[in-house]
Order: structure tokens, then C-alpha cells, then sequence
């Protein structure tokens, strides 16, 4: 299966109708920088870019709540700043964020912390 047609049978699922799905996808791909990836199979993606769709999938159907476990984990600095800023991003539009303390200092200076 090609990445982009898992990506987005995985959005339907969500909820996602079809052209909301394709939009916000290939927007994220964008954001991303893995555009290029769309009508590549599965599995040539490495880890990194594994963890990028992951992500992608996990938000695209815009959940009010995220449970992250190391969310940065393996990523470069450069993805981790992409990131956090698209963690940010859903955390000011509504969305509670749930993590483990270890990413608490990355984020420390834009939300809220409930020990």
C-alpha cells in the first residue's frame, strides 16, 4: 500500500470525509516536508519518516485530546522544533495535551503544566 493511501484510509476512519482527508493531509505532508512521499510504498519509509506519518494520522482528524509518549524520541533537532510547534499549534486551538515530564522543559515557555 502507498503512503498516501493509507494515510488516508486511516483518516476516514477517523471520521475525515475524503476531500478533508486528501486537503489537510497533503497540507501536513507539506508542513512535513514529505510531500514527495505521497506514492511511495510503506515500506521504504525509514523510522523517522514512520514517525512523521505517525503523527500526521494521530492529529489529522483535529483531536480535543493527545496522550504523547516521547513524542520527540529519535527526532533531529530541526523535526523537534516542527514538532513542538505543531503541538503548540493543536494546544492553542483547544486540545489538551498529555505527555510524560520529559518533554515539560521543550514546551515549558508556551503552556500551561499541571504536575
Amino acid at each position: 500500500m502507498k503512503v498516501g493511501e493509507q494515510a488516508m484510509y486511516l483518516a476516514q476512519l477517523k471520521g475525515v470525509d475524503k476531500q478533508s482527508a486528501r486537503k489537510r493531509l497533503i497540507a501536513q505532508f507539506e508542513k512535513f516536508e514529505i510531500d514527495g512521499w505521497w506514492n511511495r510504498k510503506v515500506e521504504e519509509l525509514s523510522k523517522g519518516m514512520q514517525q512523521k506519518i505517525q503523527f500526521i494520522v494521530t492529529i489529522i482528524h483535529q483531536p480535543k485530546l493527545l496522550i504523547f509518549d516521547e513524542p520527540f524520541s529519535g527526532f533531529d533537532p530541526i523535526n523537534v522544533n516542527l514538532l513542538k510547534t505543531e503541538i503548540l499549534d493543536l494546544q492553542q486551538k483547544g486540545a489538551t495535551i498529555i505527555s510524560q515530564p520529559t518533554i515539560w522543559p521543550l514546551l515549558k515557555n508556551y503552556v500551561t503544566i499541571s504536575p
